[in-house]
């Protein structure tokens, strides 16, 4: 199938120049190269005298690696890539990618156009341009990422803020204090050293004593005050219930309350029945109980000084009563406070969370449209991908057709080259037969020649031997001759000078 994009048509590239080297399958833009042996492949198809690619082990990854950065930086290939970020199970495809184009620039785009087995330009446009939208996708996922861990931070923000907030309010709580004794609320001991006071307690504690009053566990932050004493929260919550369910069980006293001895009714005015209180009209402004003039039930009638006496220790025990049911009725109060107040700050923190997720809803819906725009941008960014992915098609195909072309042209012409060879060799054998036979021939007419020549030689040695042989008898002869001349030469020399000798000697003779 013909490659679609810009990657695709790279990666083809790569793929058909470096086949048939060992260990080198390039499949994808990711593990194919993480060995180092296929950046290496690649320089050694064009240029064998940089790389000794016979040499190298696939084991050997690092010095592969190093290697390969090291040959293409000297050839002019910027070293996006280092050792490191190819050692990882999955590295980096982009850029890969990036780096890879380098080499298809060094290599294939400066006049090379048939780089690679006649596969062609591959135009980096469109590499480019797929990893342009590449980016804008990721662009845009980052983007959505953003506004969503924005929305994250929010949340946690608001969270934290209403922690803080709920955090001050028990601190708030916790140093707000109505301590009015000196002693330790457990031991009884003066308080010294550290120390802890808690709203709604009257004693404070040693730090070593602040336990639940039930159960002395070691308590937190915020106990449970019932009574006037701290408590953990299931102890509290039981403590609670039964404070509540003891004064619930207390008499109600239904008549008016006798005057003090010496005070007159005009004097004393309405006593409350319930709580002793003499600032009392209809009803009283400390227990909220029902005056008795005010009640059906109530009788007026008039006591003994012995009734009145007997009257008013009853009415002083009741009072005690009543004035301990009141506090533990003002620490059940205030344990309502504080439950009052832990709902209300329940009831904003909820309506906290409700704004959040309110905003959170805005800023998703804010999300969704801006996703709906994105997806818009992506449709049309992937119109114009198609358009583009079939214009490189359409590109693909004709490289493919240029490439099968080019295939068959050097199918045609190897084969053409392999009978051309197979001609030539018969051609040669055939001389080289031929010249075997020159050669034999020529060789033993030279042998017939040698022995001609030798014979030839022998007869010419033979023959200068006689003529040297017969010279040297003719030149002795001749020396025999000369000699004998010259020794005939002498006597008549010596003949003629005895002659002349004589003649002189008879001419002195005659004139003497």
């Amino acid at each position: 199938m013909p490659p679609a994009t810009g990657k695709d048509a790279l990666l083809l590239w790569c793929k058909t120049n470096t086949e048939g080297y060992k260990d080198v399958a390039v499949t994808n833009f990711t593990t194919s190269w993480s060995s180092g042996l296929a950046f290496l492949a690649l320089i050694h198809r064009f240029r064998p005298d940089k790389v000794d690619f016979a040499s190298l082990d696939k084991a050997n990854q690092e010095k592969n690696l190093a290697l390969a950065f090291d040959v293409a930086a000297g050839l002019g290939i910027v070293p996006l890539l280092d050792v490191e970020d190819m050692l990882i199970p999955r590295p980096e495809p982009l850029s890969i990618i990036t780096y890879l184009s380098q080499f298809y620039h060094v290599f294939a785009g400066k006049g090379k156009q048939n780089a690679g087995g006649g596969l062609g330009k591959i135009s980096i446009d469109i590499v480019a341009e797929s990893d342009k939208l590449e980016r804008d996708q990721q662009r845009a996922a980052d983007e959505h990422k953003r506004q969503q861990d924005e929305i994250r931070a929010e949340n946690e923000r608001r969270t934290a803020e209403n922690q803080r907030r709920m955090e001050q309010w028990r601190r708030e709580e916790l140093t707000r204090t109505t301590v009015t004794s000196s002693l330790c609320g457990k031991c009884g001991k003066e308080l010294s050293g550290e120390t802890v006071e808690v709203a709604g307690v009257k004693s404070g504690y040693h730090k070593s004593c602040y336990t639940c009053h039930g159960c002395s566990k070691k308590l937190g932050k915020s106990p449970i005050v019932v009574d006037g004493f701290p408590y953990c929260e299931q102890c509290g919550r039981l403590q609670f219930v039964k404070s509540s369910t003891a004064k619930s069980k207390a008499p109600t006293i239904t008549a008016t309350p006798p005057t003090s001895p010496g005070l007159t009714t005009s004097d004393a005015g309405t006593i409350c029945v319930k709580c002793g209180s003499s600032n009392v009209k209809k009803f009283c402004s400390v227990c909220g109980a029902p005056s008795p003039a005010s009640s059906p039930a109530a009788v007026v009638a008039p006591r003994s000084p012995r009734q009145s006496a007997q009257d008013a220790k009853e009415l002083e025990a009741k009072d005690k009563a009543e004035k301990e049911r009141a506090a533990k009725e003002l620490a059940a109060k205030e344990l309502a406070a504080q439950e009052l107040a832990r709902q209300e700050q329940e009831a904003k923190e909820k309506t906290a969370k409700e704004q959040a997720a309110k905003e959170l809803a805005a800023k998703e819906k804010a999300a969704k449209e801006q996703e709906a725009k994105e997806k818009a941008a992506r449709e049309q960014a992937a119109k114009e991908k198609a358009v583009k992915e079939q214009a490189a098609k359409e590109l693909a195909e004709k490289e493919k057709a240029a490439k099968e072309l080019a295939v068959k042209e050097l199918a045609a012409k190897e084969r053409e080259a392999k009978e051309r060879a197979a001609k030539e060799q018969a051609e040669k054998e055939k001389v080289a037969k031929e010249k075997a036979a020159m050669e034999q021939d020529a060789k033993e007419k030279e042998e017939q020649l040698a022995k001609e020549k030798a014979a030839k030689e022998q007869e010419v040695k033979e023959k200068a031997a006689k003529e040297k042989a017969g010279k040297e008898q003719a030149e002795k002869e001749k020396a025999a001759k000369e000699q004998e001349a010259k020794e005939k030469a002498a006597k008549e020399q010596e003949v003629k000078e005895k002659a002349a000798k004589e003649k002189a000697g008879k001419e002195q003779a005659e004139k003497e």
